[in-house]
C-alpha cells in the first residue's frame, strides 16, 4: 500500500480542484491522526463541520487539540442523525 499523500491532497483542495470523495477522505485521515486541529483554524472549522453533518466520524484513537484538550473518540460519542440541506 502506498502512502497517503496528504501534502499533496492539502495543495489540491486549498486549489478547489480536488474532488468533493477525496475532500472527504482527506479530512477523515487529517482528523484520525489529529493533525487538522493543529493547522490553522480553517482547517479544524472545515472538520467540526463535516463532524456535525455526519460526513466523516470522529477518530477512534485519543487524539488533542492545539491547546492540548481532547477530541472525542468515536466510541463514546453518541450517534447523531442530522438532515443535510
Amino acid at each position: 500500500m502506498s502512502k497517503y499523500d496528504l501534502v499533496g491532497n492539502m495543495l489540491s483542495f486549498e486549489e478547489g480542484t480536488l474532488p468533493e470523495k477525496e475532500v472527504l477522505k482527506l479530512f477523515q485521515k487529517m482528523v484520525n491522526t489529529g493533525i487538522v486541529w493543529k493547522l490553522q483554524g480553517f482547517y479544524g472549522r472545515t472538520a467540526q463541520n463535516l463532524l456535525d453533518r455526519g460526513l466523516i466520524k470522529y477518530p477512534t484513537k485519543k487524539t488533542f487539540d492545539y491547546y492540548g484538550n481532547p477530541i472525542p473518540v468515536r466510541k463514546k460519542t453518541k450517534k447523531v442523525v442530522r438532515k443535510v440541506l
